[in-house]
């Protein structure tokens, strides 16, 4: 029989995954979270979008876009 994690938000047992989460290193240690599929969902719906106001005319130097599980980078002649 194996043991199965728990989700770090609700203590349940996991049945199905919904993320791992890596902490920034600290002091050489990354911690691991595991989330369930219902307390990833929630989290996903708290999140909002970026505002942008008051950066008008600022200029970002953009490597990549992130979204979920899902990362798009620009090839060069694109950000040209």
């Amino acid at each position: 029989m194996s043991i199965k994690p728990k989700c770090n938000i609700c203590k349940k047992e996991l049945v199905e995954f919904g993320a791992i989460l890596l902490s920034p290193p600290k002091k050489d240690i990354v911690r691991k979270f595991h989330i369930c599929v219902v307390c990833y969902e929630k989290q996903v719906k708290k999140l909002g979008y970026l505002s942008f106001v008051g950066v008008e005319g600022e200029q970002a130097e953009v490597d990549k876009f992130c979204n979920n599980d899902v990362c798009e980078i620009p090839l060069m002649s694109e950000t040209i």
